[in-house]
Protein backbone atom coordinates (compact mmCIF):
# COMPACT_ATOMS: atom_id res chain seq x y z
CA UNK A 1 0.00 0.00 0.00
CA UNK A 2 1.29 3.43 -0.89
CA UNK A 3 2.31 5.77 1.94
CA UNK A 4 -0.34 8.39 2.79
CA UNK A 5 -2.88 6.89 0.39
CA UNK A 6 -6.63 7.24 0.87
CA UNK A 7 -8.64 4.16 -0.03
CA UNK A 8 -12.41 3.79 0.11
CA UNK A 9 -13.99 0.33 -0.17
CA UNK A 10 -17.70 -0.46 -0.33
CA UNK A 11 -17.70 -3.85 1.32
CA UNK A 12 -20.03 -6.62 0.31
CA UNK A 13 -18.31 -9.23 2.46
CA UNK A 14 -15.86 -8.90 5.36
CA UNK A 15 -14.01 -11.89 6.78
CA UNK A 16 -11.40 -12.17 9.48
CA UNK A 17 -8.56 -14.65 9.24
CA UNK A 18 -5.66 -15.32 11.57
CA UNK A 19 -3.46 -12.67 9.89
CA UNK A 20 -5.69 -10.24 7.97
CA UNK A 21 -9.09 -8.79 7.14
CA UNK A 22 -10.39 -10.02 3.79
CA UNK A 23 -12.81 -7.71 2.03
CA UNK A 24 -14.81 -8.28 -1.13
CA UNK A 25 -16.22 -5.04 -2.52
CA UNK A 26 -19.31 -4.53 -4.70
CA UNK A 27 -17.26 -4.95 -7.90
CA UNK A 28 -16.08 -8.35 -6.61
CA UNK A 29 -12.52 -7.04 -6.12
CA UNK A 30 -10.77 -8.65 -3.16
CA UNK A 31 -8.52 -6.93 -0.66
CA UNK A 32 -6.45 -8.12 2.27
CA UNK A 33 -5.38 -5.81 5.07
CA UNK A 34 -2.85 -7.39 7.44
CA UNK A 35 -3.52 -6.68 11.12
CA UNK A 36 0.22 -6.10 11.51
CA UNK A 37 -0.07 -2.97 9.31
CA UNK A 38 -2.78 -1.33 11.44
CA UNK A 39 -2.28 1.45 13.98
CA UNK A 40 -5.84 2.52 14.72
CA UNK A 41 -9.45 1.82 13.84
CA UNK A 42 -12.75 3.53 14.52
CA UNK A 43 -16.20 4.32 13.21
CA UNK A 44 -17.53 7.46 11.63
CA UNK A 45 -21.31 7.73 11.83
CA UNK A 46 -23.54 10.26 10.15
CA UNK A 47 -26.29 11.63 12.39
CA UNK A 48 -29.30 12.39 10.18
CA UNK A 49 -30.88 14.69 12.77
CA UNK A 50 -27.90 17.00 13.26
CA UNK A 51 -26.10 16.43 9.95
CA UNK A 52 -22.89 15.86 11.93
CA UNK A 53 -20.34 13.10 11.58
CA UNK A 54 -19.44 11.55 14.91
CA UNK A 55 -16.60 9.28 16.00
CA UNK A 56 -17.56 7.32 19.11
CA UNK A 57 -15.01 6.34 21.73
CA UNK A 58 -14.43 2.69 22.52
CA UNK A 59 -16.98 2.67 25.37
CA UNK A 60 -19.72 3.93 23.02
CA UNK A 61 -19.21 1.30 20.31
CA UNK A 62 -21.90 -1.36 20.17
CA UNK A 63 -22.33 -4.36 17.90
CA UNK A 64 -25.22 -2.75 16.00
CA UNK A 65 -23.58 0.69 15.51
CA UNK A 66 -23.90 1.78 11.88
CA UNK A 67 -21.37 3.86 9.99
CA UNK A 68 -18.12 3.57 8.10
CA UNK A 69 -15.11 1.80 9.51
CA UNK A 70 -11.90 3.80 9.23
CA UNK A 71 -8.41 2.39 9.54
CA UNK A 72 -4.96 3.97 9.71
CA UNK A 73 -1.88 1.97 8.79
CA UNK A 74 1.75 2.16 9.85
CA UNK A 75 2.42 3.98 6.56
CA UNK A 76 -0.20 6.57 7.57
CA UNK A 77 -2.59 5.43 4.86
CA UNK A 78 -6.29 5.90 5.47
CA UNK A 79 -8.74 3.14 4.59
CA UNK A 80 -12.48 3.70 4.80
CA UNK A 81 -14.67 0.63 4.66
CA UNK A 82 -18.30 1.43 3.93
CA UNK A 83 -20.35 -1.31 5.59
CA UNK A 84 -23.85 -0.35 4.46
CA UNK A 85 -23.96 -3.18 1.88
CA UNK A 86 -22.23 -5.83 4.00
CA UNK A 87 -23.82 -8.41 6.24
CA UNK A 88 -22.26 -6.80 9.35
CA UNK A 89 -22.70 -3.39 10.94
CA UNK A 90 -19.57 -1.28 11.42
CA UNK A 91 -19.72 -1.82 15.19
CA UNK A 92 -19.71 -5.59 14.81
CA UNK A 93 -16.75 -5.41 12.40
CA UNK A 94 -14.78 -3.14 14.72
CA UNK A 95 -15.42 -5.27 17.79
CA UNK A 96 -14.33 -8.38 15.89
CA UNK A 97 -11.22 -6.58 14.64
CA UNK A 98 -10.30 -5.72 18.23
CA UNK A 99 -10.07 -9.43 19.07
CA UNK A 100 -7.67 -10.09 16.18
CA UNK A 101 -5.56 -6.95 16.66
CA UNK A 102 -5.86 -6.06 20.39
CA UNK A 103 -2.72 -3.90 20.24
CA UNK A 104 -4.16 -1.18 17.96
CA UNK A 105 -6.01 1.93 19.14
CA UNK A 106 -9.79 1.53 18.88
CA UNK A 107 -12.33 4.34 18.74
CA UNK A 108 -11.96 8.10 18.93
CA UNK A 109 -8.76 9.24 20.60
CA UNK A 110 -8.64 12.74 22.06
CA UNK A 111 -5.21 12.64 23.70
CA UNK A 112 -3.23 13.11 20.48
CA UNK A 113 -3.59 14.59 17.01
CA UNK A 114 -3.45 11.78 14.42
CA UNK A 115 -2.96 14.40 11.68
CA UNK A 116 0.27 15.59 13.30
CA UNK A 117 3.23 13.62 11.86
CA UNK A 118 5.13 13.59 15.18
CA UNK A 119 2.11 12.41 17.15
CA UNK A 120 1.33 9.74 14.59
CA UNK A 121 4.94 8.49 14.62
CA UNK A 122 4.80 8.24 18.40
CA UNK A 123 1.51 6.33 18.30
CA UNK A 124 2.89 4.00 15.61
CA UNK A 125 5.90 3.27 17.82
CA UNK A 126 3.59 2.57 20.76
CA UNK A 127 1.46 0.15 18.71
CA UNK A 128 4.63 -1.54 17.42
CA UNK A 129 5.81 -2.06 21.00
CA UNK A 130 2.41 -3.46 22.08
CA UNK A 131 2.46 -5.82 19.08
CA UNK A 132 5.87 -7.20 20.08
CA UNK A 133 4.72 -7.67 23.70
CA UNK A 134 1.70 -9.79 22.84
Amino acid sequence: MEKHSNIVLRAKRIRFTKKCIKITDLQQDRYEIPYRDLVMAGIRSYDRETGMVTEPGITDITKDLEGNLFLRTMENSRITIMTDMSEKAAGEVLLELSTYAPYILIGKQTWFDAEDEEDFAEISDMVELMYRCR
